[in-house]
């Protein structure tokens, strides 16, 4: 007999959210699986070392393994991430290079 694990995005989310460094967090589970995780940070850590958090946090939490390659990490300083409790990330346009099935996505100044 199967067990299906039934996976509530919003809780893994909210253990994202206790890392520090962590100001939002969205988890897509499409298919039986974690397929996407969004992360937008300060840049106190290296997205290397954040991704290992995430990836450490919802194994201990939740017993889950989540492959790193669906956490995407956006970092901003911490003067640009809110000013106010009125403040939202805006975003006026981006640059999106493809390179040997990599991704790069710059913002546009």
């Amino acid at each position: 007999m199967r067990v299906l694990n039934i996976i509530n995005p919003a809780v893994i989310e909210k253990s994202i959210k206790k890392l520090s460094e962590v100001k939002g967090a969205k988890v897509v589970y499409s298919e039986g699986e974690i397929s996407e995780v969004h992360i937008l940070a300060s840049d106190h850590k290296s997205a290397k070392q954040l991704i290992r958090d995430i990836e450490s946090i919802v194994m201990v939490d939740h017993n889950i393994k989540i492959d790193h390659k669906v956490i995407s990490i956006a970092q901003l300083s911490d003067e640009d991430l809110y000013t106010d409790d009125n403040s939202r990330l805006v975003i006026n346009g981006f640059n999106k290079n493809v390179k040997n099935k990599k991704i790069e996505i710059t913002n546009i100044k």
